[in-house]
């Protein structure tokens, strides 16, 4: 075992080694085991091992970036999102009722209550991590009275689309819809009132950016429609209705 002296919490040995030897887990004479910084010790003169002897090796830009994620919300006073579970602690009861809830479906809303800074926004963090992880489709919305109040269902039908993610790679609504569409099984909404036009769209290559705004709630338009009126002359008029006043024409001529 190396011994090492830190300048708060005395003399101490060498367990393990992490991130290329950037930290060091310490069990120090308190008995209480510690995850310091390489830089923060001094190996003992009479230690055989020596500072070159263990070397600090490189630490990747990914590690870069990631301790930089950690550091800036943990200075902004805020859980960093991609590791939640990891900074997790003394919620085992309450983690086992959440994975309980999850794996019930027909157990409905879970509902959490607690007093100021007793950490709900922070379960509700660990919610969505674990759901996106075990392949839930999941959409963490905020409500304000202002940007997101209650009398306006639209505006919150909105943040929740907009808010919605899935899979490991975290793919937004769009990709969702071009999932099941591409999926064998897609026919199984297409009887769906909403939906079913959206993926037959889909599936069919068409333009589909007016149906998509409407369903995501972008556009104050009407469901979009498609009028075809053939005339004896030959000529055919093909009106796309968007509603509120918003009408795309195209003339055409030839046999219906």
């Amino acid at each position: 075992m190396q011994l090492v002296r830190h300048d708060i919490y005395g003399k101490g040995k060498i367990k393990k080694r992490r991130f290329g030897g950037f930290e060091l887990y310490v069990e120090f004479e308190d008995g209480i085991g510690r995850w310091v910084r390489r830089d923060e010790i001094r190996f003992l003169p009479d230690d055989p091992a020596s500072e070159e002897q263990e070397p600090l090796g490189s630490i990747s830009h990914e590690e870069q970036f990631k301790a930089r994620q950690i550091v800036e919300a943990l200075r902004l006073g805020i859980v960093p999102h991609k590791y939640v579970e990891e900074f997790t602690f003394g919620r085992k009861r309450e983690a086992e009722q959440i994975r309980n809830w999850m794996s019930r479906r027909d157990e409905g809303s879970l509902l959490i209550i607690g007093e100021y800074g007793a950490g709900k926004t922070h379960l509700l963090e660990y919610i969505y991590s674990i759901a996106l992880r075990d392949g839930w489709a999941v959409s963490l919305v905020e409500l304000d009275p202002n940007e997101s109040p209650l009398h306006k269902p639209k505006t919150i039908y909105r943040k929740i689309i907009s808010s919605f993610r899935f899979g490991k790679k975290k793919n937004d609504f769009r990709e969702f819809l071009r999932q099941i569409a591409n999926n064998s099984k897609w026919h199984k909404l297409k009887e769906h009132a909403h939906l079913g036009p959206v993926i037959q769209s889909i599936r069919n290559n068409k333009d589909t950016d007016d149906y998509l705004e409407w369903i995501e709630g972008l556009s104050e338009a009407k469901y979009p429609t498609v009028e075809k009126h053939v005339f004896d002359s030959g000529v055919i008029i093909e009106k796309k209705v968007l509603g509120y006043g918003f009408m795309e024409e195209r003339t055409t001529l030839g046999k219906s």
